[in-house]
């Protein structure tokens, strides 16, 4: 059970707070001991105090429990909230659902090929580990228990390929969940600092320039930013005026596709948004 908890956390780790999956070694370490030593379960008000510190460290780094990132950070901290009370078949069942979603969740994140093997085998032994949980007195042994994992997985193979062919595909993500689109560096008519964690230099075009006379020299060819000049208390943002009138001199000076004689890079605009933002 452990082991399988283990692997479906860790394509998440790279994405954690460190204290998370430091967290979640010493709770399982605590479990994996108390099953040894036949130590009692912890006491329930040392459960809700460290269930509700958790919660506020992910309010505190996330600002929110919505999303990809906070989202799953909470649900590895309340997997192992759960080993701190699992005690009956039932409370191992919800540990071992919480590794399914777990591993759904790093879909979410990347589904490169490359992902495939480390899924499937946290899969099987995810499956395992639910077999074993519902073994009752049986005692199936570990490779007895991998055998069946596995008869029942090339069983619902086919029912996998069959959704893949014909189950349609939404325009949208699931559940309204927004795209991890990363931030790119380049021109906006607003910025909200502490929204962008990251930054992507792109490298499609930002603008294309035609001249009508001789092209100046590279020292000459700068373009400033736009200022932004309003603020609301979270945002900064262009005047209304301001806002128009670029619009107005964007459709006259907008060559057509197949002219071009400059064209500046999402990374080379990642000068102007500095100049934008110390501006503002």
């Amino acid at each position: 059970m452990l082991a399988a908890l283990l692997l479906a956390c860790a394509p998440h780790v790279p994405y954690l707070p460190p204290w998370v999956p430091l967290l979640l070694i010493v709770i399982g370490f605590w479990r994996w001991l108390a099953n040894r030593q036949g130590w009692p379960m912890a006491p329930r008000w040392l459960r809700i105090v460290v269930t509700a510190a958790a919660t506020v460290a992910v309010l505190g780094t996330y600002r929110t429990l919505n999303g990809i990132e906070a989202g799953t950070t909470f649900l590895v901290l309340m997997a192992g909230m759960k080993l701190l009370e699992s005690r009956s078949s039932r409370d191992l069942t919800v540990v071992v659902f919480i590794a399914y979603f777990l591993l759904f969740a790093a879909l979410l994140r990347d589904q490169s090929i490359t992902r495939l093997p480390l899924l499937l085998f946290s899969v099987a032994l995810t499956t395992a580990a639910l077999m074993r949980v519902h073994a009752g007195g049986r005692g199936y042994s570990t490779a007895a228990l991998l055998r069946r994992t596995s008869a029942l997985m090339l069983q619902a193979l086919p029912l996998a390929l069959l959704l893949f062919l014909l189950f349609p595909r939404l325009p949208g993500p699931l559940w309204g969940i927004a795209a991890n689109d990363m931030g790119r560096a380049g021109l906006d008519d607003d910025m909200t600092p502490g929204d962008v964690s990251e930054l992507s230099l792109s490298g499609e075009p930002a603008f294309r320039v035609r001249f009508d006379g001789d092209v100046p020299p590279p020292e000459l060819r700068y373009w400033r930013g736009p200022v932004l000049q309003e603020f609301d208390g979270r945002s900064w943002s262009r005047s209304r005026g301001q806002a128009s009138n670029s619009a107005s001199k964007n459709a006259r000076l907008s060559p057509a596709p197949a002219m071009p004689l400059k064209a500046m890079t999402g990374s080379t605009a990642m000068g102007a948004r500095a100049s934008e933002s110390r501006a503002g």
